[in-house]
């Protein structure tokens, strides 16, 4: 996400609030488990991941080294955190068992949707980062693999109309009319600017009216038979 200290729902920021359910997120914390500082979002940013003070090879010029600086100083923000998510998703395919390696094989979306919610239901729970992402939590690779492992095992069930279960909207922006898909019958729908108030809205035929709306960014939550769904759009 962006290194700027925003909201960014408010705020926007690419590729942060891209309508993806293979998209992963990642905020920057500090090595002391606390919120660095940049984008943050309790609906759009996933997890956050070590980003602050990290060495790299940037680090290894022939000024520095012979300047004796190369340990000096690391480098920080939220490119060095998404990395770190990277290298976990690539930890847990080498270690996937053969039930897991199956799935991605014969279906790479659900593949990657289970891979998904196992890292993100295996991350520390962080009191800094409450509010800040939509785990509260920061990164952990250790507990990814148990996760995957009690998948693997038949321990943790994800079958397959859990995995796939999503609510998309589309365009976005959109500038007359916002089309809803869902993966379950939907029972209401609730739109909220970004002032907290309530505006009216109506799905007909998986279609919502927005040309009465006045520009700017909308939260819609849509609630199924299976769940609740906190969704963003700008009306443009």
């Amino acid at each position: 996400v962006s290194n700027a200290q925003e909201q960014v729902d408010v705020y926007g920021d690419l590729p942060t609030l891209c309508q993806s359910n293979h998209l992963i997120t990642v905020g920057n914390s500090t090595r002391f488990d606390n919120y660095a500082g940049g984008g943050y979002s309790d609906i759009s940013v996933d997890l956050f991941a070590p980003g602050s003070n990290i060495f790299t090879t940037a680090a290894y010029t022939s000024t520095n080294i012979l300047l004796n600086q190369v340990y000096k100083e690391g480098f920080s923000g939220s490119s060095f955190s998404a990395p770190m998510v990277t290298a976990a998703i690539g930890i847990m395919h080498t270690y996937a068992c053969e039930r897991l390696l199956d799935s991605i094989k014969q279906n790479p979306a659900k593949g990657n949707l289970i891979l998904r919610k196992l890292l993100l239901d295996g991350v520390d729970p962080i009191n800094s980062l409450e509010g800040k992402c939509a785990t509260g939590g920061r990164l952990n690779i250790q507990k990814a693999l148990k996760m995957m492992d009690l998948y693997c095992q038949g321990e943790v069930g994800i079958n397959s109309s859990e995995a796939l279960r999503f609510v998309e909207i589309y365009p976005n922006p959109t500038e007359d009319q916002l089309y809803l898909v869902s993966s379950d019958p939907v029972l209401n729908i609730e739109c909220i600017d970004v002032n907290g108030r309530i505006v009216v809205m109506e799905l007909q035929n998986g279609i919502l009216d927005c040309s009465n709306l006045a520009q700017g960014i909308y939260f819609l939550k849509v609630i199924t038979e299976k769940g609740e769904y906190n969704l963003r759009f700008v009306k443009s």
